[in-house]
């Protein structure tokens, strides 16, 4: 019966670390997604200000 409840604690142990790894992953995703967020509202606000130019070629 140790026997069982080893591996069981050691099988406990290890789905920790891999809840922990996706936990971690997950979260350098949000900031991730948090970065791509700010900088994309932030080069609209840039092309917004920016005049249209007066010289370019239009598509035919």
């Amino acid at each position: 019966m140790s026997e069982k409840w080893h591996r069981l604690l050691e099988a406990r142990e290890h789905l920790i670390q891999v809840c922990d790894e996706i936990d971690q992953n997950l979260n350098k995703n949000r900031l991730v997604r948090r970065h791509w967020n700010e900088k994309t509202s932030e080069w609209m606000e840039r092309f917004k200000k920016t005049p249209p130019q007066e010289n370019y070629e239009r598509a035919p």
